[in-house]
Formats: C-alpha cells, structure tokens, sequence
C-alpha cells in the first residue's frame, strides 16, 4: 500500500513533536548547566556575536521593524505591564538612558512623533491630550502674572529648580508647580518655579518633598 503525502506530513510532524518534547525534557534537567555553557560562550565570543549580530541586523531592518510591529501588537498588554515594572525596579538607570538617546537621535525621534501625530490614533491621542489639559486648567486658579514669573527667575539666578543648571537662549526655562495642576496645585506665584525642560519632564506630576536653600530646591 503506498504512503500518501499526508501520513508522511504527519509522521514528520509526529517526529518533530517527540524531539521537541524531548529537548524541552533535555532541557529542565540540564538547565543550569547548558546555561553556564551559553554564559562562558558568550564571553569568549562576545565581539565576533555582537559584530554578526550587527550585520543580521543592517541586512533585515525591514523584516526585524515588522516582527517587531506583530510581535508587539500581539504582546500589547504584557509588553506594557513589562515596561511599567521594569521602569519602577530601574528608573534612574532608565532615566539617564532615556536622555543620553534623545540627545543621540533628537531630529529622528522628532520626526517620527510629527509623523506618528498624522496618523489617526496620533490625532486622536493629541486631542485626548489637549482636553485633559484643558479641564485641568479650567480647575486651577491662574493668577501668575508675566512681572511675578521674571520676579521668580531672578530669585533662583535664572537656574533650574532641581539640577541647578544655568538657563541659556538654548536651554528655555519651563513653568515648574510644586503641586501639579492634576493634583489640586494652582497656577500662582507660591507654586510655580522653574525648571528645565528634563527636570519637568522627569518629575512628571509628582509631588516631591522640597526644601529651599539659597534659592535652589534640593529633591
């Protein structure tokens, strides 16, 4: 009796799923040690690695963007969850990197956010954005005048608030409040101080206990 194509398909299949189960199998009662091998491989070939990694890489951008773009969409709400916990466990760490890339890459990051706010869901998150900032300051008194801001910079030497730095015609000092306008903080001289557009960023709408000397706030 002849074999037809599919009981072949399905005795290879059948082959497969017994190798597979077996490395799995193979793999659970050696893992310590096949991990010490990866680990000592890779030290000793860390250069040739990195440098065949680096070719792949240059060769399939396009296919490794799209694996990623799927892989992503599939993996949305783990991804995030990921990223959150990761942040939490190594902010500072993710902090300085964050900002040593956008130095790095400034004009393509910013192309690409103009990019992304011209596709719908860009558009649609921006809107979102611009009506929650809208109702925060509908809630807030705003009684800041132009003379009480110049008055504020003069009492912190036209320095940010946080990290010191000297405010410059590059480095534009930011309206900084202790307490965030999300928060219940308002738009007044007593909350306001300035800031650079990193340290702003990077507290976010967090309120951090501050104490004031010499005209610098030490977090």
């Amino acid at each position: 009796m002849a074999i037809s194509r599919y009981d072949e398909v399905e005795e290879y299949m059948e082959v497969k799923r017994d190798r597979t189960k077996y490395s799995k199998q193979y793999y659970l009662k050696n893992k310590e040690r096949i991990k010490k091998y990866h680990k000592q491989y890779y030290i000793k070939n860390v250069e040739n690695i990195l440098r065949k990694n680096k070719e792949y890489n240059k060769k399939n951008k396009e296919k490794i963007t799209e694996q990623k773009k799927i892989y992503n969409k599939k993996n949305k709400e783990y991804h995030s969850k990921f990223m959150k916990k990761y942040y939490i466990l190594n902010k500072e760490d993710s902090s300085k990197r964050g900002k040593k890339n956008y130095q790095k890459n400034k004009e393509s990051i910013r192309k690409r956010h103009k990019q992304y706010l011209q596709t719908k869901e860009g558009k649609a998150a921006d809107q979102r954005g611009k009506f929650r900032k809208r109702k925060t300051w509908e809630n807030a008194i705003n009684t800041l005048t132009a003379q009480e801001w110049l008055n504020i910079l003069e009492q912190y030497n036209y320095r940010c608030a946080y990290c010191d730095v000297e405010f410059n015609c590059e480095l534009l000092p930011t309206h900084d409040h202790v307490i965030p306008l999300s928060k219940g903080g308002n738009n007044t001289k007593e909350n306001v101080v300035p800031a650079c557009q990193s340290c702003n960023s990077r507290k976010h709408n967090n309120i951090l206990s501050l104490g004031v000397k010499n005209g610098t706030i030490k977090v």
